[in-house]
């Protein structure tokens, strides 16, 4: 008894799938691609610790300061002219308004310490943002790809290996002793 063209069919199915497995299982594994954490969430935290080290210009902090002290100098000598009580009571007012000042120009320096600290963060959060969606572009889409595919490349030598075995016991390929005839129908 010979192979049937459904036998043959079966057969040619099978080892399709055989090569398609064996492809599948001896193909290259992908690299996978190792997370990075970007350098930005470490300045970040690095930076939160320097902000009481920033603030105003350290310039422009010195200039308001000496304005401060010349209006101080001239209100001084002001009030030495007055003499008596006058004079008494007006050094209580310079000496308030001075600490008012002094009070003043360090809150705005703590201000723009913060605001320049935050502003710095946040400009390094979006970047580091960028480089996440760099990295999964170049690196860890590319490994998905790859790895789907010899999945599929594996799944699909499966079934056909599977479907072509079924397919030859379905249409009688095996003689009555279950050895391949010699011919073909």
């Amino acid at each position: 008894m010979g192979l049937t063209t459904g036998a043959l069919g079966g057969i040619l199915q099978g080892g399709l799938g055989i090569l398609q497995l064996g492809a599948g299982l001896l193909s290259k594994k992908p690299k996978r691609p190792e997370y990075e954490i970007q350098g930005e969430y470490t300045k970040n935290a690095f930076e939160a610790e320097q902000m009481a080290k920033e603030g105003l210009p350290q310039a422009q902090y010195n200039r308001a300061l000496g304005n401060i002290n010349r209006n101080q100098a001239g209100a001084l000598r002001t009030a030495s002219n007055l003499g008596g009580g006058s004079a008494l009571k007006s050094l209580n007012n310079i000496l308030q308004s001075s600490n008012d000042a002094t009070l003043a120009l360090d809150v705005q320096d703590a201000a723009a310490k913060r605001n320049n600290s935050l502003l710095a963060m946040q400009q390094r959060g979006i970047l580091a943002g960028q480089k996440q969606n760099k990295w999964d572009y170049d690196k860890n889409q590319v490994y998905q790809q790859a790895y789907q595919q010899k999945q599929r490349l594996i799944g699909a030598g499966m079934q056909n290996a599977i479907g072509g075995a079924q397919t030859y016991a379905l249409t009688g390929g095996a003689n009555a002793t279950g050895a391949l005839g010699g011919m073909i129908d």
